[in-house]
Parts: structure tokens; sequence; C-alpha cells
């Protein structure tokens, strides 16, 4: 497609950022510890998906919500790959320049999730919703979502671009209980790798069910406006996997910005960048980087060296029962071990 008459596509609302880091760190204080497990409203079964405190605080700003034409969405489950997606979205969007990425406000903050909702002045009376921000930007935005496709506004799923990135279930069971463990005092999780196993298995965890959540963005891979790609995908070979986002929004990526991207959102790079490493959320006592950072390991396989024999192989029984019972993700496979090659 000619650039000159490309639809418009998201490049600036990162520029406006619903806050900096230092108004962020205020409003949030020590907040973490607001709700715990157990209490009546620290979790909501909306629409097939597990919500619990303060993302289900945001329902009500978030259904309603609706996309501008060009606005692009980065829609993963929890630790599948939504940090680098969004880098590489955002340098994507800036023809691989990674001023986004090195300037003004964290990664976090300038691509919100629609869900998100923090305290206002350290209180939860009046929380502030990035959504509601969002909906004041008239051209092209930029956001992500760990919400399935089933609680998503129809309309978004029709009018966004939107980034689909899934995970293989190994890995991401480990870096999901690495990340609950760390947001303990979020989540309220003291488990083992075994509870967190067990509470995949049995969609007990952020955002489950992991399957229904998949399947829900998969039966919609064939529209012209959702881009799906595995997180294997993309380690496996970043370069086409740049080139192949830069075309579906538009950007006919040259060799010296496709390496640019390659980069600056690899693993090394973004664990080093304190506006991409999840750092903001440390300091206001979401996350412990003591107990385990928020970027990890970011590989292929690295299931290995946690999960047991036993742990590996119910997975296994529980991914094969959901494929037959399952039929819409036919044609859909897991990588749960880096390419030969690499």
């Amino acid at each position: 497609m000619d650039q000159s008459t490309a639809p418009p596509v998201a490049s600036h609302s990162a520029e406006k950022a619903f806050s900096t880091r230092e108004e962020f760190q205020a409003n949030c204080r020590d907040s973490a510890m607001a709700r715990k497990p157990g209490d009546p409203d620290f979790v909501l079964q909306y629409k097939g998906c597990n919500l619990v405190f303060p993302f289900l605080l945001s329902v009500p700003e978030f259904e309603t919500f609706e996309a501008n034409e060009g606005d692009v969405c980065v829609a993963t489950f929890p630790k599948t790959g939504q940090t680098l997606m969004s880098a590489i979205a955002l340098m994507v969007l800036s023809d691989g320049d990674v001023t986004p990425l090195q300037t003004g406000s964290p990664l976090k903050l300038k691509v919100p999730y629609l869900e998100m909702a923090f305290p206002r002045d350290g209180k939860w009376d009046e929380p502030i919703y990035p959504v509601q921000h969002l909906k004041t930007i008239a051209g092209p935005r930029i956001y992500g979502t760990h919400v399935n496709a089933n609680a998503l506004p129809a309309q978004l799923l029709q009018t966004a671009k939107i980034l689909y990135v899934y995970r293989n279930p190994k890995d991401t069971v480990v870096s999901l209980f690495h990340f609950m463990v760390s947001g303990h005092r979020a989540f309220g999780f003291n488990g083992s790798l075994a509870d967190a196993v067990e509470m995949l298995l049995h969609d007990q965890c952020l955002f489950a069910p992991f399957f229904e959540h998949l399947e829900s963005f998969w039966k919609l891979r064939h529209q012209p406006n959702i881009h799906f790609v595995s997180f294997e995908e993309i380690l496996n070979d970043p370069r086409t996997a740049i080139r192949n986002v830069g075309a579906f929004l538009g950007r006919n990526l040259n060799e010296s910005q496709l390496s640019s991207i390659m980069h600056h959102c690899s693993f090394d790079q973004m664990k080093n960048n304190k506006l991409a490493d999840f750092s903001e959320f440390e300091t206001i006592g979401f996350i412990d980087p003591k107990v385990t950072p928020f970027m990890r390991a970011g590989k292929i396989g690295n299931w290995k060296k946690h999960l047991t024999v036993e742990m590996s192989e119910k997975i296994d029984a529980w991914v094969n029962l959901n494929f037959e019972q399952r039929p819409g993700l036919a044609g859909l496979t897991f990588q749960y071990e880096p390419a030969k090659n690499a």
C-alpha cells in the first residue's frame, strides 16, 4: 500500500502517556495490599475471563471503549510476550526510531492496558483509569490488553489493528509463577511452582482460562485486522517477525530500521532499559525484584530447568484434552524447544 494513501496508524498516542513515572509513583504509593484473595471483591468472572483486583474495577470503563481507525492493540495472555510486542510495535510505528523506548514515560504507561486501574493519591475511592485518558485522544492510539476476545468490545475487534502473541504453556506457567511470587503482595500468592501449574490447569490464574483466551483470538485470525504470531516465532527469526509486524501496520521497513528494532527490542537491551523493565512497578511495591526480576529469562524451553517430569506430563495431558475438546483450535501448535539452528 502506498504510504501516502495508507489509513492512519497509531504513531503518536504514546507521546501522550496518561502519566509520568513520578505522577504514577506518587498516586500509587504503597497500595498493593488493598485487596487479597478471599475478599469478596478480589476476583470477578467477566465474559470467560478472571479479572482480579484492581483490573475488575475498570470493567465499566473499558467495555464502553471505542477504537479509532488506525488504533493498535497488543493482546496477550499474561507472560506471553506483551512487553516485547509493545516495544516492537512502538518502534515500528516510529520507523525504527528508538526514542519512544528511551525517553519520556515508561513503556507500560505509553502502551497502557485497557483494563488498568490505579489508585489516586494512594486511595481507591476514585481510581485512575488509563482508558479514560485514551478516550480523550482523537487520533490513532496504541494500547494493550490481557482480556480475551470475548471480553473486548465487539467494535474494537472489528476496527483496531490487533497484534496477538501467544506462547507455549510450559514456559508461560514458569514465567507466570515467578511473576506472581515477585508480586505476592499484590496477588496474595505464596505458593510453589506446582501450585501455579494447578492454578493454570484449573483456570484459576490471572486472566484464565488459558485456552479460552487463545481460542477466542485464534478463531479471528483470518480477519485482516488481526496479526497472530507466537513468542517463539519472534525469538526464532526476529527480523522476519518484525518485518511482518511492519507490513501489518503499514510500514515498509528498510534493513537499517529492522536492525535497529531487533537490537533495541532484544532481551538484553530491554532488561537494561529502565523504561521497559517494569521498574516503575517495583518502586511502588507491586513486585519485588529481589525475589525475581520482571525481565527474567526470555528464552524458549526455560521450563525444562524448572518443571518436574510430573508437572510437564500434567500440562501435556491438559493440552491434549483441550485440543480434543476445542475444534476451533485446529491448526495451532506450540513450540516447546529452541530451534535447532538457534
